[in-house]
């Protein structure tokens, strides 16, 4: 956390991490692989998709990451997620669990909305400043090319760094481990 942290004070969005979940059964990486496709001031940008070995659709992603105008690298099955989201300048993700993993490292997220039940925590994040929803996948390709340059506008991204960090500090479980032994707080 402190080295991901530490590296969140350039303003350039360089490198994007795209992460829908281990199964992305719906494509949502294609959605936002083409959205991105468009956007010109990208086109030198370092993309890493994340996908799970699960995954229907890792070949139309493959030829999709081999034609674009990014550098785009295609991960299955990554044993190295947290060192990917530290190197990260932003990343565009499912609005899961992993947003919470996202916030502890102060990386500023796109969330898409891949299930209902993700539909409120994404709301909270982006109410705190913390990220921006994009909506459920039939949104990416209208609202992300619209969202995007919110975030490249002077201190944006070290603001949503800061907002996110700030709710999440990856210590949860030694508080629960101190209030189980009886250490208070």
């Amino acid at each position: 956390r402190p080295g991901s942290l530490a590296g969140r004070e350039n303003s350039d969005v360089e490198s994007i991490l795209i992460s829908m979940g281990g199964v992305d059964r719906e494509n949502a990486t294609a959605e936002v692989l083409m959205a991105l496709e468009g956007i010109s001031e990208l086109d030198s940008c370092r993309v890493t998709v994340v996908l799970g070995a699960a995954c229907p659709n890792i070949e139309a992603v493959h030829r999709l990451a081999d034609r674009s105008s990014m550098r785009v690298d295609v991960a299955v099955n990554a044993s190295n997620m947290a060192q990917l989201m530290s190197d990260a300048d932003i990343a565009i993700g499912a609005a899961g669990g992993s947003a919470w993993e996202r916030c502890c490292l102060g990386l500023p997220t796109f969330l898409v909305v891949m299930a209902d039940n993700q539909r409120q925590g994404a709301h909270a994040l982006q109410e705190s400043g913390a990220a921006l929803c994009i909506g459920s996948i039939e949104d990416i390709s209208e609202n992300l090319p619209v969202l995007l340059p919110q975030i490249m506008k002077p201190g944006r991204l070290l603001q949503m760094s800061q907002q996110a960090a700030g709710l999440c500090d990856g210590l949860g479980v030694e508080r629960v481990v101190k209030a189980l032994i009886g250490g208070g707080n």
